[in-house]
C-alpha cells in the first residue's frame, strides 16, 4: 500500500514538472513591428496634449497631387530637436512614417493622440512662419 502511494505521488510530481517545463518553453506572443515608409511631407507642428509632445498636422506630400492631409505624432531621430520653436510654423519634415489605418473618431470627437501614426523625424526645416495652406 505504501509502495503504491509512493508511486502515485512520484508520478504526480513528474507529470506536474513536465507540465511546468512545457509552459516555460512556450515563447511569448510577439507583436509585429509597425510598417514604416520613408517620406518627406510639409505640415504644421502643434503641441500635443502630453507635455513635451508634438503633432504634425495637415501633413501632405507636395509631390503627390491630391494627397489627403494626415496628422502624425512626431518623434525625433536626431539630437536636440527644437520642435518648440517651430510650433504653429509650416515645416518640411523628412523621416519615416508609420503606415496604419486610423480608427474612426466618435461622433463630434477626435482620434485619440495615442492612436495616431508615428513620424520619426530625421530632419526638418521651416518653410513658412505660419500654418496657412
Amino acid at each position: 500500500m505504501k509502495r503504491n502511494l509512493f508511486q502515485v505521488l512520484t508520478l504526480s510530481a513528474l507529470l506536474s514538472m513536465a507540465g511546468m517545463a512545457q509552459t516555460a518553453q512556450t515563447p511569448p506572443a510577439q507583436q509585429t513591428p509597425p510598417k514604416m515608409q520613408d517620406m518627406k511631407v510639409v505640415g504644421c507642428i502643434v503641441k500635443a496634449l502630453k507635455p513635451n509632445a508634438y503633432l504634425l498636422e495637415r501633413a501632405i506630400d507636395p509631390a503627390k497631387k491630391g494627397d489627403a492631409p494626415r496628422t502624425y505624432r512626431i518623434q525625433a531621430q536626431m539630437e536636440d530637436p527644437d520642435f518648440e520653436s517651430q510650433v504653429n510654423a509650416k515645416v518640411e519634415v523628412t523621416g519615416q512614417a508609420e503606415i496604419k489605418q486610423l480608427p474612426t473618431p466618435p461622433p463630434g470627437g477626435k482620434v485619440d493622440e495615442k492612436d495616431l501614426p508615428v513620424f520619426n523625424v530625421k530632419s526638418f526645416q521651416r518653410v513658412a512662419d505660419t500654418c496657412s495652406f
